[in-house]
């Protein structure tokens, strides 16, 4: 019975884990001033450092294919102040902002024979995928719709790299880095916000999620939890003057 849990796992994972990514423990943000507030007469520019904590998120994965969706919320996004949550208790329903990503294509790699318990799975993530990070201002999702994480305004997309997966017993670990290709105003708590300003290049994540399906399914469709943070690849932080960039 392990055997066919971990074979989940890693067939799941390996063909759309494009971006679950692992647990961490959310860095202190260091609040972005909203656009319009520009520093006048100084130089106030500062940076966020490549490898700082940026997203910190909540996700799951559903396979039924060809259907392949990674989708969550996010629990802390550095520069925009929280909580993000609309109510108690904090959860997918009264989370303000979340994400969607249509996961597949995946190359599946085996490190051993399949059956030896000391066997990992690898799965070369591809390139081109597109992650879009939206705003909801009344926000209802729920983990048995996914197509509710991807209402609201769309507030940033970005475009995966090629990825790592690796999967080992009953958790998976992922690499993976995105760039950033549009960004658009967004208003919350009165101010006007932009991901541009926090996330410039783009971000990197790595990861930790199950490989044992949710509510013991042993066919599609497969559901997965998982967590996750991202770090920043580099970019500039706070209201710099357009002259001093």
């Amino acid at each position: 019975m392990q055997i066919k849990r971990k074979n989940f796992g890693l067939t799941s994972f390996s063909a759309a884990m494009l971006l679950v990514s692992g647990l961490s423990i959310p860095t202190a943000a260091q609040n972005l001033p909203p656009t319009g507030h520009r520093s006048h007469g100084q130089n106030t520019a500062a940076f966020i450092p490549a490898g700082q904590t940026v997203l910190t998120f909540v996700n799951r994965l559903l396979i039924n294919p060809p259907q392949v969706v990674v989708y969550g919320y996010f629990v802390d996004i550095a520069g925009v102040p929280g909580p993000l949550f609309s109510g108690t208790p904090s959860s997918e329903a009264t989370a303000h902002f979340t994400w969607s990503l249509n996961a597949a294509g995946a190359v599946l790699l085996q490190n051993g024979d399949a059956k030896d318990p000391g066997s990992i799975g690898v799965a070369v993530l591809p390139s081109n995928a597109s992650f879009n990070i939206y705003f909801n201002a009344n926000p209802n999702q729920s983990w048995s719709n996914p197509a509710s994480f991807a209402a609201g305004q769309l507030i940033a997309s970005f475009k995966s790299t090629p990825g790592t997966q690796t999967g080992a017993g009953p958790v998976s670990f992922v690499t993976q880095s995105y760039t950033r290709v549009s960004s658009q105003d967004f208003t919350f708590k009165g101010e006007t916000y932009n991901l541009e300003r926090v996330i410039l290049d783009g971000f990197t994540l790595f990861g930790v999620a199950s490989q044992i399906p949710l509510d013991g399914a042993m066919a599609p469709p497969l559901t997965f939890s998982a967590a996750g943070s991202a770090v920043a690849i580099g970019g500039r932080l706070s209201g710099v003057p357009d002259g001093h960039r």
